[in-house]
């Protein structure tokens, strides 16, 4: 998997780091449907499996300057991945889904269908509008939490505000992204 010529692949990735965002798109159309397939296995559905993948891409972008060419891209957002759905698990408290990880990690992955990877797309789009519409406090939450990956502790220290005040802005970001989502649903 992955684009065919790696020196095509090393290009783009450069060109990513650089800030150029349509490099990291086609990055994004490449894997997208390997990343997908491993966070369906591990999350047993596609609803969570599509979140995961945004929030995976979305790390990846802001983290892209910290990629090491001596890996394999393509392991590098598989790791981005596996960390994710372990975040995401573990703040559910699910504890029996973290089994799954090194048996899907390990496999082969299924290509999606077109159909499929646009509606993964639109959701994708469709989740970023929904963030950028919330407040500035909120978005600030969710963008230090989920595409940074920073721990509570590590958002209150940077925000200089107590750990508790984390959670209940980061729980408020999430009831506000939820009605958005319903508001539009019906």
């Amino acid at each position: 998997m992955g684009i065919e010529n790696s020196d095509n692949e090393s290009l783009l990735i450069e060109r990513a780091v650089n800030g150029d965002k349509e490099a990291f798109e086609q990055l994004f159309r490449c894997y997208r449907g390997v990343v997908m397939s491993m966070l369906t296995r591990l999350a047993g559905n596609r609803y969570d499996a599509g979140d995961l993948l945004q929030e995976t891409f979305i790390k990846a972008f802001l983290n892209i300057s910290k990629y090491n060419s001596s890996y394999r891209f393509s392991q590098w957002l598989v790791t981005i991945a596996r960390n994710t759905f372990i975040d995401h698990y573990r703040h559910r408290n699910v504890r029996d889904e973290l089994d799954k990880i090194d048996s899907v990690t390990n496999g082969d992955f299924v290509e999606e269908t077109p159909e499929e990877l646009i509606i993964m797309d639109e959701r994708r789009r469709e989740m970023e509008h929904n963030i950028e519409s919330l407040s500035r406090n909120y978005r600030k939450i969710i963008e230090m939490r989920y595409y940074q990956g920073l721990s509570y502790e590590e958002i209150a220290e940077e925000l200089s505000i107590p750990v508790g005040t984390v959670k209940t802005r980061l729980f408020r970001a999430k009831e506000r992204l939820n009605e958005l989502i319903n508001k539009k649903q019906q």
